[in-house]
């Protein structure tokens, strides 16, 4: 019997290491290898893998109460107009809309998950939109793959096993879908210089995703998308 257990066991393990590698889009290359040796040495280290995500190797989904959340990464360090905000981390989580203004309630359910890299905000709106500056300076994970503030778009891709082709492209971003029990997920990064272009003037339309894009991402968001 404790041998038949040990097989079930040991099948299981390597069920779920599989599971991980299949998902994991880094390529094995040196500089690869060196982002990843940075990110394990972080204080802080966030990783979001499709339907899996872990912060300093602790599980966390979207949908948890803000004071689940809690749990994983600690006291959140400010909160404003319905989004609680992680500043060490990098890391903001919002509730409902509906819900914006009103007072603090850790018992919501977290509708948006953010991951803030180079977003911008004038000096008038720097108080109200605080979040949108709690910027994460060192790396996160995309599916194994490193990813940082500074990072252009185009060495994101050419460093993964991602092509163009894996993602949607909108008008303001690069969009990845998750079936995750039932639901769908989004994951939304919101970039420039998306699309190449043909035609001149009031003549010039969109032609096809730029793969030589040189912006980084500017912030990722995570939702539930309805169908």
């Amino acid at each position: 019997m404790r041998v038949f257990y040990s097989i079930i066991l040991s099948c299981f393990i390597l069920t779920s290491c599989k599971g991980q590698k299949d998902n994991m889009k880094a390529k094995n290359t040196p500089e690869v290898t060196q982002m990843l040796e940075s990110y394990n040495k972080q204080e802080h280290r966030i990783a979001i893998n499709g339907c899996e995500m872990t912060y300093n190797e602790k599980a966390f989904t979207l949908g948890m109460t803000v004071k689940e959340l809690i749990k994983v990464f600690g006291e959140y360090d400010e909160f404003t107009r319905g989004f609680f905000i992680w500043k060490d981390a990098g890391f903001t989580a919002s509730i409902n809309s509906e819900m914006l203004g009103e007072k603090l309630n850790i018992n919501k359910e977290t509708t948006y998950l953010y991951i803030y890299l180079n977003t911008k905000v004038s000096e008038k709106y720097k108080h109200s939109l605080a979040h949108e500056l709690n910027h994460k300076k060192d790396y996160f994970l995309l599916e194994g793959m490193p990813v940082i503030y500074n990072m252009k778009i185009k060495d994101f891709i050419s460093n993964s096993k991602f092509n163009l082709g894996d993602f949607g492209v909108s008008n303001s971003g690069y969009e990845l879908d998750y079936t995750c029990n039932g639901k769908k997920i989004g994951y939304r990064l919101k970039a420039d210089n998306l699309w190449l272009s043909k035609g001149t003037g009031h003549l010039k339309l969109k032609d096809k995703p730029n793969p030589e894009n040189n912006t980084p991402f500017e912030l990722i968001y995570i939702t539930e998308i309805s169908e």
